[in-house]
């Protein structure tokens, strides 16, 4: 499981999903290119699993 090294684990820092609007908590996080591919950060939703960008997180200036 890759986790975003500052929360040290699963966070959603209270906000909730576009999606189903649920909870976040719960949810893995990756940064930007941590699962090889992806060029944002973000949330996958522990409810429906959909991925939630973290917009302005790890992105470069």
């Amino acid at each position: 499981m890759l986790v975003d090294p500052p929360n040290r684990g699963k966070s959603g820092g209270g906000r909730t999903c576009r999606w189903c609007q649920s909870a976040l908590s719960g949810g893995t996080s990756y940064l930007p290119y941590e699962d090889g591919s992806n060029s944002h950060a973000y949330i996958v939703c522990p409810s429906c699993k959909q991925e939630n960008i973290r917009y302005g997180f790890g992105e470069d200036d």
